[in-house]
């Protein structure tokens, strides 16, 4: 049995960690390169992160609200979603 049950925290668990993985690359090609083109990108896929984030968070509240029986589960996916945007906030510092 999968640890997280739900269809929407795997969603939002996948996608976290598929944002945490293309943007450490693009950090890293950041890193390497110091183009203006590789910065422009990486701003932009930033802010379609956050976006991405501000739609995803809401409705894992309004879900988790619902479901309230498996809180741990539901711990666990906000857990994730909040430190990949605390590790995106550092790399917007850091670029």
């Amino acid at each position: 049995m999968p640890y997280f049950s739900y269809r929407l925290n795997r969603i939002a668990v996948r996608s976290t960690t598929i944002c945490f993985v293309l943007s450490s690359l693009l950090f890293l090609s950041r890193l390497t390169f110091t183009s203006s083109e590789v910065s422009l990108f990486i701003l932009f896929f930033c802010f379609v992160i956050i976006a991405m984030h501000a739609i995803l968070i809401p409705t894992l509240i309004i879900h988790s609200l619902i479901n309230y029986k498996d809180f741990e589960e539901h711990i666990s996916t906000f857990t994730l979603i909040f430190l990949n945007i605390s590790i995106g906030y550092l790399y917007i510092i850091l670029n």
